[in-house]
């Protein structure tokens, strides 16, 4: 139910062409399709003797497999996370292959991509394991003690946009605490983690996620002590932030 009259056509498209062996999870799709509210009971009553049947948990598991595979396909350039991790995947696959110039061609490309975003998670994988991969096996030693400190201090970066996330969770928390009960001792506590220094050396801060996280967390602190002047300062701080970036602005609109 919750796709839309283009996935369902794609999803469809996506089976007839991947699945021509077995068109019972399509029949299965199209009779959930047409229901208002699943109902098992019915479903089971309209393929009463379909062999299928017997095992309908598992035909159920195996259409909703299939849904993601299609989705998977479907959405597969909607945003850079999946662009970054499809090309991990084939630069895997070019490993597997043995043909890893080419699969580092891809490696650089995911690089670009996860650095100009933040995606440190992704970087860490590549440093530590694809590329790692691919001077092993050439025995490239200078290129593998450049790797490794890259991946130092990608991994300090990932830590400090992981605090700076949590510091912002912890502020927003005591926010609506406050504005829920009233009760000052939330806005004390607030004052409290303000002292950390990530509240105190923004600029500090080496990454743009970092950066607009504690932001945020000023803003709702702020905002909370009926200071609008400084909760406005924050917010705009953010705004000019996301604006300097055009990989941020795609890719924090929302948060814009």
């Amino acid at each position: 139910k919750s796709l839309n009259k283009t996935e369902k056509r794609y999803f469809k498209n996506f089976s007839e062409l991947h699945g021509k062996e077995d068109n019972n999870y399509l029949l299965l799709f199209d009779a959930i399709a047409k229901q208002k509210e699943f109902n098992e009971q019915e479903l089971k009553t309209q393929f009463s003797g379909q062999a299928f049947l017997r095992q309908f948990p598992v035909a159920k598991n195996y259409l909703y497999s299939k849904i993601l595979d299609a989705m998977e396909f479907f959405h597969r350039d909607s945003s850079i996370h999946s662009s970054v991790r499809r090309n991990i995947f084939h630069a895997e696959l070019l490993q597997k292959k043995g043909l890893y110039d080419q699969s580092m061609k891809l490696l650089r490309k995911a690089k670009k991509d996860a650095n100009e975003f933040d995606l440190f998670h992704a970087l860490l994988e590549i440093y530590t394991h694809w590329e790692f991969n691919a001077y092993i096996e050439k025995y490239d030693l200078p290129e593998l003690e450049k790797l490794h400190n890259e991946a130092v201090k990608t991994s300090a970066l990932l830590n400090d946009t992981i605090i700076c996330r949590n510091l912002s969770l912890r502020m927003v928390n005591l926010f609506n605490h406050y504005y829920q009960t009233r009760n000052k001792k939330f806005l004390s506590q607030g004052e409290k983690l303000m002292k950390s220094p990530f509240f105190k050396n923004v600029d500090n801060i080496k990454t743009i996620s970092g950066k607009l996280r504690i932001y945020e967390a000023k803003f709702f602190f702020w905002y909370g002590k009926g200071n609008l002047d400084a909760a406005c300062n924050e917010g705009e701080k953010a705004s000019r932030l996301c604006l300097s970036s055009s990989a941020q602005m795609k890719n924090n609109i929302k948060f814009y």
